[in-house]
């Protein structure tokens, strides 16, 4: 009993740190215009998905039928995700399309106005 009370703790101390470190990075890269780069928005983005993550996996060690209730929420949530993901797929290659599409009947354009005689 008292090793798990000391293994909670430390895991405690442990996440507390980390979301500290966390949210530090996050507010560092907000205030600094220094830090508005792709690379630090990449990591400032990584931090708030590892504050997603100590957020979602303590409720693993719950009883078994919160435990399925949350993995179903889970489930449900990583659907949406993806549903999302490939939306977001579709609309931006249907911009490149677009783009490319442009592209090809601005070259036509062109072509066919230096081949007109003035």
């Amino acid at each position: 009993m008292s090793s798990f009370i000391v293994l909670g703790s430390l895991m405690g101390i442990l996440c507390a740190f980390g979301a500290f470190g966390n949210i530090c990075i996050i507010m560092a890269t907000i205030v600094s215009r220094q830090l508005h780069n792709k690379c630090c928005i990449l990591i400032a983005i990584l931090a708030v998905l590892d504050l997603v993550v100590m957020a979602c996996n303590p409720p693993l060690a719950y009883p078994p039928t919160v435990s399925s209730l949350w993995n179903a929420t889970y489930v449900a949530l990583c659907c949406i995700v993806v549903v999302i993901y490939c939306g977001c797929m579709l609309a931006l290659r249907g911009a490149a399309i677009k783009n490319a599409l442009d592209q090809v009947i601005e070259a036509i354009f062109i072509a066919l106005v230096h081949m007109v005689p003035e």
